[in-house]
């Protein structure tokens, strides 16, 4: 189902009626897909490039019974950060989501069904051999320490008319959400790898080889209603 809480758009996944998972690319766990939500404008930029919507797909370590558990758990959680620039055209994988929002775009926690099947693998860039990674923190509150972020370079495209469609949800004070990401935050100690390949780069740092990263491995045949 979809459901407009507050913050974003959400969709969560019904575990009963359908699996999706990510595994390999590093991973050194099975993840599994709860939810995906989206920011607009992005919350990561690349060479100082901020894009104009940014999608997660927050996937929990399948050991752990909710997103809740694992968060208090290192890297507990993974996220897939998709990025998506300003096109003539309109994305289709999108449009199906905006065409469910109306009744909930100021209702909040107001949960309404996707009208037509979602096929995820549409919402995925082609090539996902080649990604950023490093350890972080949720980008909400409480912003725990326990995230796997995986940022794939490569955007997809979406019209300037979607992403104002993304504009006019609203937050719990019924106003629209012009705007809901966070600031960039210092990478202080963290290390940032970029992956291409079974090439692996630590930001700073030489350049090696390394079969663990050969990509990120999805299993995302799946549909959501």
């Amino acid at each position: 189902y979809i459901v407009n809480n507050g913050h974003t758009v959400q969709i969560n996944l019904d575990s009963s009626s359908a699996s999706s998972s990510v595994y390999g690319g590093g991973f050194r766990s099975k993840y599994v897909l709860e939810q995906l939500h989206f920011h607009w404008s992005s919350e990561h930029t690349i060479d100082d490039r901020r894009y104009a919507l940014e999608m997660h797909l927050v996937h929990r370590q399948s050991r752990y019974a909710s997103v809740e558990q694992a968060s208090s758990h290192k890297a507990g959680i993974a996220v897939l950060a998709v990025l998506f620039h300003v096109d003539e055209h309109p994305n289709e994988a999108i449009q199906l989501i905006l065409n469910s929002t109306s009744p909930i775009k100021a209702k909040v926690d107001e949960r309404q069904p996707l009208r037509a099947p979602l096929h995820l693998n549409d919402l995925l860039p082609k090539d996902r051999t080649v990604y950023f990674r490093y350890e972080g923190s949720l980008t909400t509150p409480v912003c725990a320490e326990s995230v796997v972020w995986t940022v794939f370079p490569e955007s997809l495209p979406i019209s300037l008319g979607q992403v104002q469609d993304f504009m006019t949800i609203h937050d719990a004070d019924n106003r629209e959400l012009l705007a809901n990401y966070r600031p960039v935050q210092p990478l202080n100690t963290r290390v940032l790898v970029l992956v291409s390949d079974t090439e692996v780069e630590a930001s700073g740092a030489r350049r090696i080889a390394s079969g663990m990263f050969a990509a990120v491995l999805l299993s995302l045949a799946i549909s959501l209603f």
